[in-house]
């Protein structure tokens, strides 16, 4: 019985530490787990932050085409002027003017011929983002989808409207832009996401 004393006090004390051991290792683990997942979540907002600030960069470049057309009371005038010095990144695929939703200007002209005479309310591709665009009386920004160039795209739709003599609003048409997927994301940093694993 004397040696069974110490014997048993070493299995209780050796249980004892076994357990507080796994019970201390599943809380480092956790806590562990508990940092990089709050660090991941760190990393994906200061992402998608820069994300829709490169993005916003790019899609709002159609507010000068819109002042173009304002300060113009409706008439485009030094559209491709204007329009090259609006397409500045190589992300950008076109910029596009439609009074009334019909494409009328498209720049740059080579490569967006097609895009011409293109109604924006029809029942085809952007007919949703541009009919959303002018119920809400801004700018829609949609994508990524294939576009009618073949391609990965984003796309910006822009109501514009003239403020008539008697003050009311008068809906003119449509300002948009079309951006390269992936290439527009590119100023974003996302392959940091990719090197943190």
């Amino acid at each position: 019985k004397k040696w069974r004393r110490p014997f048993v006090a070493a299995a209780v004390s050796f249980c004892l530490a076994s357990v507080l051991c796994g019970v201390f290792i599943a809380v480092s683990i956790r806590n562990r787990e508990g940092l990089e997942q709050a660090t991941m979540e760190q990393v994906i907002l200061e992402k998608s932050l820069k994300v829709n600030e490169v993005i916003s960069e790019l899609i709002y470049k159609t507010q000068a085409l819109s002042a173009l057309v304002v300060q113009n009371d409706g008439e485009v005038q030094d559209f491709e002027k204007v329009a090259a010095a609006v397409v500045d990144d190589p992300a950008i695929l076109n910029v596009l003017i439609a009074p009334g939703g019909v494409v009328t200007e498209a720049y740059p002209d080579e490569g967006n011929e097609g895009l011409i005479g293109f109604y924006f309310f029809s029942q085809k591709a952007g007919n949703l983002e541009a009919r959303t665009a002018v119920d809400m009386g801004e700018m829609v920004f949609s994508g990524p989808f294939a576009g009618t160039q073949g391609r990965m795209i984003l796309s910006g739709r822009l109501p514009v409207w003239r403020i008539r003599a008697d003050g009311e609003k008068d809906f003119w048409g449509i300002v948009a832009v079309t951006l390269k997927y992936p290439e527009a994301l590119k100023g974003a940093g996302l392959e940091a996401l990719q090197m943190q694993g």
